[in-house]
């Protein structure tokens, strides 16, 4: 089930969480309202060209093990993970993820790093289809010391897309994501190669 939870999450676009494109406003706006759409991100972050054929592509085997496939390599369909990495001197880098723990459960990250890498920007969405039927959608920007600047956090039913109360459901989501720094991601050894 994780490989169709996958394929799915990463042919659509995220859900955006502003009503404006955040590519239309100048960069320093783009600090208090990032969509989550790829081109919007990709441009608040620094990155011209987010065509998938820019970007570096991994998957992550049933085992855990992460390895570097190509864009037009057909995935393991036993894969329970997937990454794109696009490099523009910032970084971004999108996580999909279909944790078996959480069965019907999609987890997908944006992150935008410095070229140093420390995050700027993630945005973290977690979509539990089954008992919630909710999606967490959550937009954390980062001051250069990694404090905290910007966090907005909201969930809205899956199958409307009408914003609604925190579920109890949720106290058993994934916590949103720990990584601060693009060393910190689990398949950063094979971005040297």
């Amino acid at each position: 089930m994780g490989a169709t939870l996958i394929a799915a999450v990463m042919g659509m676009t995220p859900v955006p969480l502003a009503a404006s494109s955040a590519a239309a406003r100048p960069v320093e706006a783009q600090h208090q309202d990032l969509s989550g759409e790829r081109r919007s991100f990709g441009s608040a972050c620094g990155i011209r060209d987010v065509s998938p054929s820019k970007a570096r592509w991994f998957a992550r085997s049933a085992s855990g093990e992460w390895s570097a496939v190509g864009a037009d390599r057909k995935r393991d369909p036993e894969s329970t993970g997937a990454a794109r990495v696009w490099r523009d001197g910032n970084w971004m880098v999108d996580i999909h993820d279909a944790p078996g723990a959480f069965g019907g459960s999609v987890h997908v990250v944006q992150f935008c790093f410095d070229a140093e890498g420390k995050v700027l920007h993630m945005i973290d969405n977690f979509m539990q289809a089954s008992p919630c039927g909710c999606m967490r959608f959550t937009v954390l920007s980062f001051a250069p010391d990694g404090r905290v600047t910007q966090w907005r956090q909201s969930f809205v039913n899956a199958r409307t897309g009408q914003q609604i109360d925190r579920p109890k459901e949720a106290d058993e989501f994934p916590e949103v994501s720990p990584f601060r720094r693009i060393e910190q991601l689990p398949f950063f050894p094979l971005l040297a190669n």
